[in-house]
């Protein structure tokens, strides 16, 4: 069964314009529709000065500032309005190095490049965002 999200505010931070558009297909199909995108770290950083999203979906490997860098400003009281905001961190290359540091930062859903939508949702309900399936729902 497909899940079900709520309309949540989703910040989508890829660098592929490709990539962006099959996973914001893959949300579009759970029902998130207010997805706003970015294509680099400093893309990203702007979005959060005027969207407050309750999801932040991040590759590791962006130009300007990378997943890592971006992770601890956001991480920052001091800097960030939303240190807690649930993250989902993707990659087509993970290291070991990469994941440590990303753990270490509050992240607890990791994404391997490329996958499908039953693993980003999978990934979404483990940080509690979905509600019943469709089929319950319309029951």
């Amino acid at each position: 069964m497909t899940p079900l999200f709520p309309d949540l505010p989703v910040l989508l931070v890829e660098d592929s314009g490709f990539v962006r558009a099959l996973i914001r297909r893959m949300l579009r199909q759970v029902g998130l529709r207010n997805v706003t995108e970015a294509g680099d770290g400093e893309a990203a950083l702007d979005a959060l000065q005027t969207f407050a999203p309750e999801l932040l979906l991040l590759d590791w490997h962006l130009p300007n500032l990378n997943g890592g860098q971006l992770l601890e400003i956001i991480r920052d009281p001091s800097i960030s309005s939303r240190p807690d905001l649930p993250v989902i961190v993707f990659s087509g290359a993970p290291t070991k190095p990469m994941l440590d540091k990303a753990a270490k930062m509050g992240v607890t859903c990791f994404l391997r490049k490329p996958f499908s939508p039953n693993d980003l949702w999978r990934r979404m309900q483990a940080l509690g965002l979905g509600v019943a399936p469709k089929a319950a729902v319309n029951q």
